[in-house]
Formats: C-alpha cells, sequence, structure tokens
C-alpha cells in the first residue's frame, strides 16, 4: 500500500493560500524578475524558502502556483518557475513523507491505485477533487485528515474544501459505478452547486466530514 501526502501547509502556515489571500493579493509582481512586493498597508511576509504560493493571473500575468526560493526582505520575496501542472514541483515523485507532499488533494487523486492511503494536511483547500480511478473490495482508497501525525484524525480538525462561491462542487468523479472510496475528517463548503457530487456512484464512505452551506444538496 502507498502513503501520499496533500499538505495546504507543508512547510509554513501560508503555503498554498490563494489569491484572495491578504499578502498575496495586495502585492505587485515584477514577471521579469519574479519578485513579490508586499503593499505597505499589511503585515510584512512570513513566507519562507520552499513554501507553495498562488498567484492570481490579475496581479501575475499568469496564474499558478509558485514556489518561493528566496526572502529579500519582509517586504519581497522572489518565486522560482511556474510549478508544474498541480504538484509542488515538475520533478516531484517522492510524496512518502510529510517533507515532499503535492500542493492539491486532485494532484493526490490523479496518483492513488486501489489501496492507496493520502493523509491530507488540515486546512483550507481551494479546488474540487476529481475521483478518476477506483479502490477495490479489498483495497479502498482512503483520504484521511490529520494535524501533526498521521493517523490523528484531524484532532479535531477537518480540511476544508472552499468553493469561495464560485465552483460547483467540493468533490467530483469522472466515473461511476462502485468506487470503493472512505474519506475521513473533510467539510466541503461554500459551493454554488453540491459540496459532494458522485451521482451513480457507490460505495463511498465519509466518517465524520460534513457538507455545509452549498447551494444543492450533498
Amino acid at each position: 500500500m502507498a502513503v501520499y501526502f496533500a499538505a495546504t501547509d507543508g512547510n509554513d502556515d501560508n503555503d498554498g493560500k490563494d489569491h484572495l489571500g491578504l499578502n498575496v493579493s495586495s502585492g505587485s509582481w515584477n514577471a521579469a524578475a519574479k519578485t513579490l512586493t508586499r503593499a505597505g498597508a499589511f503585515s510584512d511576509y512570513t513566507y519562507n524558502s520552499g513554501d507553495i504560493i498562488w498567484i492570481d493571473s490579475a496581479a501575475a500575468g499568469a496564474n499558478g502556483w509558485y514556489q518561493v526560493i528566496g526572502k529579500d526582505s519582509d517586504d519581497q520575496i522572489s518565486l522560482g518557475d511556474l510549478v508544474s501542472g498541480d504538484g509542488i514541483s515538475s520533478n516531484q515523485t517522492d510524496v512518502s513523507s510529510s517533507s515532499g507532499p503535492w500542493a492539491t488533494i486532485d494532484k493526490a487523486m490523479d496518483n492513488v491505485a486501489a489501496g492507496d492511503k493520502v493523509y491530507v494536511k488540515t486546512g483550507t483547500y481551494y479546488e474540487t477533487p476529481v475521483i478518476d480511478t477506483a479502490g477495490t473490495a479489498s483495497g479502498p482508497v482512503s483520504f484521511e485528515a490529520y494535524t501533526t501525525v498521521p493517523g490523528d484524525l484531524g484532532n479535531g480538525d477537518r480540511v476544508i474544501i472552499d468553493g469561495q462561491s464560485t465552483r460547483s462542487y467540493g468533490l467530483s468523479r469522472t466515473i461511476t459505478g462502485d468506487l470503493y472510496y472512505i474519506f475521513r475528517g473533510f467539510c466541503f463548503t461554500n459551493h454554488t452547486s453540491h459540496g459532494v457530487y458522485l451521482q451513480f456512484v457507490y460505495r463511498c464512505v465519509f466518517i465524520n466530514c460534513e457538507s455545509v452551506n452549498n447551494s444543492g444538496y450533498g
């Protein structure tokens, strides 16, 4: 059984902050130098090298995930090249420990096989994970929240999939029939349609999960 990690804050509390994050959206972007400078009215940057942040097209000219490669000052950070796909880096293949997690849950869903378990760091994720591969009766696929140590089931916290009132679904699928998936410690919220859209599928178990403040059912 393979074990994978996905983390919105694998290195620092600011990892994975989307374009609505205060410091990111308020910064000025230099596309040639790949530097982000904060607006003077806001707090200093607390990002560290290795952190992953989201730059919106309105600020960056090329929206996507970028990795922080240096902190020039409390006011300015330097970013590397646009991260390939939705992973931490273009060559990220070793995700067997929390020191090298994928940036998104959907990236993990793209790579799992029957019997795999994915530990997802508690926090807020701005994405729509899509189930592409089914588990089996003897080898279900598990996505489980954790806070400090894998297996701690989030210590009461949850993995929050936030649609920001712009995305339709919090969880969807491209396949039908028996899924054999288990989710523990997830919350799906603020979607324009359903928090969980799994029509025509069976054998998908949700433990200590909730779907709230969505326009549709589920």
